[in-house]
Parts: C-alpha cells; structure tokens; sequence
C-alpha cells in the first residue's frame, strides 16, 4: 500500500502513531472507515478486527462491526533507494562525509544501510539542506557492512524537502567507503520505483561531492 502520512492518537498507555494510506488502497481485510485528511490528499488509517489489535487500542464503530486502529503496520512509508555499493575506500578519513536524499512523501523516522566497506564511524545525523536544521541522529559505533540503523526523527522528513546524511563526527579517524559517480556506471539521481525518495548526490566537507559515502541505502529497510 502507498503510505502518504501519519496521524498520532491519544491512548490510556501514551500517544499511537498510525499510518495513512491511499483511499484506493483498502483491500478486502482493511475497513476504509477512518478517513483523515493529509497534506497529500485524504487517506485512511487501517482497521483491524479488536481480537487482532494491540493494546492499548481504539475501538471505532463501521459497518463491518467494531473496528480497532492497526498499530502493527510501520509508520514509515513502504519505500527505500539503494545506490551501487562500495567500490572503493580511503582509510583514516577525518572528515564528514555522506550522501543526500530528496523525499517526496512524509517520512516519520528513517532506516539507514551500512555501505560494504565502511566501518569506524560512531554517529551519523539527517540534517535539512535549505538551513541545517539537524532532524535527527543516530549511534552507529560497531556497525559495518549491511548492518540497518532506524533513526526517530525529532520531526518528519517533509515532501519536497532536501536532507544531508552525514558521518565522521565525534572520531579522529574512520574509513570511509564510497561509489564515485565518476566511475560512468552510476547515474544521479537514483530514484526509488515508487518515484517517493531519491538519492541525489554524494556528501563531503558540507558540501555535495561525487563520491557517495558510508550509506548504501536509505527508507524502510525493515
């Protein structure tokens, strides 16, 4: 299903957010009953029967009986891009490095892949081009080649929006493995099927470069 948003919901154990899909989307075993509407168009929020459902949970009256909100599903929107893994390295980098993305649906919180020949580095931050803004961070001390780190973002990564994914901080030294798109077999950007995130560039010293770092691929790798 094509995910286009999030609507977050009180509950007697905290605050549930749930996602919104397509209204074209709801299939025999989902109750388009709970529409909303969102910055992509109007939606609806899966329902399940309330033997099925995760507590705490709402219950909601529909035609098909009582409904409970679907907490299961990920409230990351079902879409990922990969570029080309490593190729090459340099050993004993000291400065940041990465790649930049441009979303085009609302993420909420976003998974990251360890490139094949990176390792060393500790923290990686998602920060917004237009002004910097740091949207959110991870530790990624240990993790190597394939290893996925999910970073909760302090707000969402918005349609139409630029963002840098950067490592190196807080490291004297780090190897850094990379694509350059230079090699001619790689061509910017590589867009997900879906056409709702794209890789656009690669990251180096604040600004874009053509070596693509340390990340492979971006989305919901879950």
């Amino acid at each position: 299903m094509a995910q286009i948003g999030t609507v977050k919901v009180e509950t007697a154990g905290g605050p549930v957010e749930l996602p919104v899909y397509e209204l074209g989307d709801s299939g025999s075993n989902r109750v388009e009953a709970f529409r909303v509407q969102t910055a992509s168009g109007p939606g609806f929020v899966p329902l399940t029967d309330v033997s099925a459902a995760d507590r705490p949970y709402l219950r909601v009256q529909t035609g098909n009986g009582v409904k409970a909100f679907d907490t299961s599903a990920s409230g990351i929107p079902d879409s990922a891009v990969s570029r080309p893994n490593d190729d090459d390295l340099f050993n004993n980098v000291n400065r940041i490095a990465g790649i930049q993305i441009s979303t085009f649906i609302d993420f909420p919180a976003i998974d990251l892949e360890i490139s094949a020949l990176a390792s060393g580095a500790e923290l990686v931050k998602i920060s917004r081009d237009s002004d910097g803004q740091v949207m959110g961070s991870a530790d990624i001390t240990g993790l190597t080649d394939g290893d996925i780190v999910r970073i909760d973002l302090d707000s969402n990564l918005a349609a139409g929006e630029t963002y840098n994914i950067e490592t190196g901080f807080n490291v004297s030294s780090y190897t850094k493995g990379f694509k350059d798109e230079r090699d001619g077999d790689v061509t910017l950007p590589i867009v997900s099927n879906d056409g709702n995130i794209q890789i656009d560039d690669g990251r180096l010293l604040g600004g874009t470069h053509p070596n693509m770092a340390y990340f492979v691929s971006v989305g919901n790798l879950s």
